[in-house]
């Protein structure tokens, strides 16, 4: 039996190869969204928080996004942020445990 997935630099295989495109607040959803539609191989990762997040909330915020990236049916992430929020889109994608294309807009 052949396992046709894709190889991370990680070691972790991935049955998808899509372009995961992660917005890190819930007013940049439009945007992640719309960035999304022009490609059939990127898929949206949208969620309804990202501002006025304090403390724990901020941070479980933060790591969940972080780990949507980490995901290895992700072979290309790019994160999508307006600049006002709390999580900052060049977070996430200079997470060292991640080896391969990411991307902050």
């Amino acid at each position: 039996m052949t396992f046709m997935g894709y190889p991370r630099a990680d070691s972790r295989a991935g049955i998808r190869n899509f372009i995961a495109v992660i917005s890190t607040v819930s007013c940049a959803n439009h945007v992640a969204n719309s960035i999304a539609a022009q490609s059939p191989f990127a898929m949206p990762v949208t969620h309804e928080a990202g501002c006025l997040q304090f403390a724990q909330d901020l941070e479980l915020t933060k790591r969940t996004i972080r780990n949507m990236g980490l995901h290895p049916n992700a072979g290309a992430v790019i994160f999508v942020g307006l600049g006002c929020e709390q999580v900052d889109a060049r977070g996430p994608s200079r997470h060292p445990s991640r080896r391969g294309p990411w991307a902050a807009c």
